[in-house]
């Protein structure tokens, strides 16, 4: 059987302590699957502490301006792994251009983006917000070969709303 290689990829402007012993123990535990390579890449703003850990440059560190670098890491990288489990960033205009040429991405969602920017913004930019993401984020879905949540009820939720049934 062929070994399989994985890069799990994420992409924040500040790395809480709890994302990042997360990602520490999904990493350690993939020492553990057979046929498996996996990496695991977390870009921020914030100084790196463990060695997944990467920090956007400074001329590039703000707004949504960071999500470029990050893009263009993932389209520099995208062709030394069979998939990238990558975690979906919402309201991110890049996704239009950069999401069909990643074309081995799996896109990893930890809520219902939607419906959480109108309640992390109020008013007029929590809509805008949402907006832009029932755009960007439909055709970032739509262009990855698999919809993953970390419930099941957000990744049928991600699945309907892309309108392309790419599993839960």
């Amino acid at each position: 059987m062929q070994i399989k290689k994985i890069l799990h990829i994420t992409g924040l402007r500040e790395l809480g302590s709890g994302q990042r012993r997360q990602l520490q123990y999904e990493k350690n535990a993939s020492h553990k699957l057979n046929f498996v390579c996996w990496d695991t890449v977390a870009i921020h703003s914030g100084d790196p502490i463990e060695d997944f850990e990467l920090t956007i440059p400074p001329y590039l560190n703000f707004l949504i301006i960071r999500n470029l670098y990050f893009w263009l890491y993932l389209l520099k990288e995208r062709k030394k792994y069979d998939y990238i489990l990558f975690r979906h960033i919402p309201f991110d205009p890049f996704s239009i251009f950069f999401s069909p040429f990643i074309k081995n991405r799996i896109s990893v969602h930890h809520s219902k983006e939607v419906e959480e920017l109108k309640l992390i913004k109020t008013g007029w930019k929590g809509r805008l917000a949402s907006n832009v993401e029932k755009i960007t984020g439909k055709f970032s879905l739509q262009r990855s070969i698999f919809i993953a949540g970390v419930t099941q009820e957000i990744a049928i939720y991600e699945n309907l709303r892309s309108n392309a049934h790419k599993g839960t």
